[in-house]
């Protein structure tokens, strides 16, 4: 997967310039202690548990971290379904495995950034879909994806509301 680190959205007043990169041995500290609000903890895993999994599933999955003007703000795990064998239905997928952004960087646009470089980032790709999924609970997740054109798929995976943004 190639990366590109120019910024995904100019600085504005209002909207901080997001740039992401892959999470390496030399940058992980930065984004290894990241928290989201309270509030939240329970819909999205801690991120180095996030790490430690990504790094056991193999090639499909990657880590990249989220700075705002230079400061670590979040993190974000894709899964490449095209190289895991086990996923053949989802063959032409770029799955959100994780999105967090950190507490104290909440409510400034750093999401919907995010995901706009992962809709770049499916399209250069030349996937199908991106898709993700949210603990059902998660109102707000799903209320944030559907405003960036996600819809539900009426799947639920392993206690989550599956949605889908077709590319194609």
């Amino acid at each position: 997967m190639r990366i590109s680190s120019a910024p995904v959205a100019a600085a504005t007043q209002t909207q901080p310039t997001v740039t992401v990169e892959p999470i390496t041995c030399e940058n992980y500290e930065a984004f290894v202690h990241l928290r989201v609000a309270p509030a939240q903890s329970t819909y999205v895993a801690d991120n180095w548990k996030s790490l430690a999994q990504v790094n056991l599933h193999g090639p499909a999955g990657k880590a990249f971290g989220i700075r705002t003007d230079g400061t670590p703000a979040g993190m974000l795990l894709l899964w490449d379904a095209r190289m895991d064998p086990d996923e053949a239905d989802r063959a032409d997928e770029l799955y959100v495995w994780r999105l967090m952004i950190d507490a104290a960087q909440q409510g400034r646009g750093l999401g919907k950034q995010a995901m706009a470089w992962v809709v770049e980032e499916g399209r250069r790709l030349g996937v199908e879909r991106v898709a993700l999924s949210h603990v059902i609970a998660n109102e707000h997740a799903g209320r944030f994806y559907r405003s960036l054109g996600f819809a539900y798929t009426g799947e639920i995976d392993d206690g989550e509301r599956v949605m889908h943004l077709p590319l194609k």
